[in-house]
């Protein structure tokens, strides 16, 4: 998951689908030891601590630069609604009409 299509997701995702990613993580991240997307200075397991671990209140509003972080760490986990729904999509398709001019030769 890259930041651009995590930030798209935390735009809709409902607490209770983070709560399900979560609890997904966390079942089945195999090797806590491999580089965190979000920070390469740490692990994902430093991450889950940072990020993860802390006991997610589903009625409380979370401010969007953690979900975007959550989704951006945690996201291959997310159900498949949403994985489908964002799979393939970039910058450059979501614009429909670039500006152009032609080069001054």
């Amino acid at each position: 998951m890259n930041k651009y299509k995590a930030k798209k997701i935390a735009l809709i995702i409902s607490n209770e689908t983070i709560a399900e990613m979560l609890e997904n993580a966390k079942k089945e991240v195999k090797d806590w030891m491999q580089r965190s997307q979000v920070n390469k200075g740490m692990t994902i397991g430093a991450s889950w601590n940072i990020l993860g671990c802390w006991n997610f209140d589903v009625k409380k509003s979370l401010h969007i630069v953690p979900k975007t972080n959550l989704i951006w760490e945690f996201g291959d986990y997310l159900p498949d609604e949403f994985i489908q729904r964002f799979n393939g999509i970039n910058k450059q398709e979501l614009i429909e009409n670039p500006y152009h001019q032609e080069p001054k030769l």
